[in-house]
């Protein structure tokens, strides 16, 4: 399977994907947070990269603050491409998109918390896409 992979890529380079083992593909990308978002400053999921897009499939949200309720954006670079209402006491979100939501070239995905004090947890999937594609 790896080397009829191999050979379609060098065919065919916009299907250049690799099988990176666990089941994900070399054009896909997953983020979880490790710690709690707590305040306003953007948090980087995935660097921007040359002559590619990020395309979201998947975008959860969890809050576990006792008082705090927030909205927790998603962010093409700086600006939001999708919000979710995140109320105090495990509010949050889980969101599939088909088709994807995708950003522009050569920017990074981040994402944010409005308000400060919250404790945001996020996890994001998705696909990198091709310039034009």
């Amino acid at each position: 399977m790896k080397k009829l992979l191999i050979l379609l890529s060098v065919l065919i380079p916009s299907l250049a994907i690799a099988d990176l083992g666990g089941g994900q593909r070399a054009d896909t990308f997953k983020y979880t947070s490790t710690s709690d978002i707590v305040n306003t400053t953007p948090v980087e999921v995935a660097v921007a990269k040359t002559g590619k897009k990020y395309c979201v499939t998947g975008f959860t949200v969890s809050n576990t603050d006792t008082s705090v309720t927030t909205i927790v954006n998603l962010l093409d670079g700086t600006t939001p491409i999708w919000h979710c209402p995140a109320t105090a006491n495990g509010g949050g979100c889980v969101v599939s998109f088909d088709p994807p939501i995708c950003g522009t070239s050569n920017t990074a995905l981040n994402v944010e918390a409005v308000t400060t004090s919250a404790q945001v947890r996020v996890s994001v999937k998705g696909r990198l896409a091709i310039d034009g594609e």
